[in-house]
């Protein structure tokens, strides 16, 4: 339970945050979701992963390519593919690919293939 009021929190003022935030401070909202990948705290970690994949937040590709690749949890690894599609540079989309094919996880890599062709249709 207290996971899931932590991840309610962290949309709900990230949302609200990502309708104020403008071009000045979007540097800074970045860095802050950066180190939330960095956060033990599943919830805090899915959440920033997903809202960096919403800004498009190309200097978040190799942090969150470590997490699609080394994550502990499909959670987070699922939320870094994600992000990385919807990000959607070839090296994010790549990463995603190689998911689909080589993660432990049948889940994963499900996910990841449905992801990838996804993002193939709308490119």
């Amino acid at each position: 339970m207290k996971k899931l009021n932590v991840l309610l929190l962290v949309l709900l003022f990230g949302g609200a945050l990502l309708a104020k935030t403008n071009l000045n401070n979007v540097s800074e909202v970045e860095d802050n979701l950066m180190i939330g990948l960095q956060s033990d705290n599943l919830g805090l970690k899915t959440s920033s992963a997903y809202y960096l994949g919403e800004y498009g937040s190309s200097k978040s590709v190799n942090a969150l390519m470590s997490i699609l690749k080394n994550g502990k949890t499909e959670e987070e690894r699922i939320s870094a593919a994600v992000a990385l599609t919807k990000i959607n540079s070839e090296k994010a989309l790549f990463a995603v690919k190689q998911r689909a094919q080589f993660d432990e996880s049948e889940r994963v890599r499900r996910l990841c293939a449905i992801f990838y062709n996804q993002s193939e249709k709308t490119n």
